[in-house]
């Protein structure tokens, strides 16, 4: 046998190795999801809703105190008008 064609033949080879490889290694895409949702583990999961629920609460606490951002000095006037309401109410009974 000719150096060359050995040479020729391990290289041929050798290709055909690689490209098994990477077909053994290449999933779909939901291959990929599937299998690192089953390596998910209860702690995983549970990390996950913490911080889902962390974040929730921030974005909770963030909407009530750009609602309640009424000053001293207005609540004590709805205050006094309800109670002038209230008075009037009876004055006119």
């Amino acid at each position: 046998m000719d150096s060359s064609n050995i040479n020729s033949n391990l290289n041929s080879q050798s290709e055909i190795a690689t490209s098994g490889n990477q077909q053994r290694t290449e999933q779909a895409p939901l291959a990929k999801i599937s299998d690192t949702i089953a390596s998910l583990t209860v702690c995983d999961y549970l990390g996950g809703l913490a911080v889902m629920l962390i974040f929730l609460a921030i974005t909770r606490m963030i909407s009530q105190t750009g609602l309640g951002k009424k000053s001293k000095r207005v609540r004590e006037v709805e205050f006094l008008e309800r109670v002038w309401k209230m008075d009037a109410s009876k004055i006119n009974h």
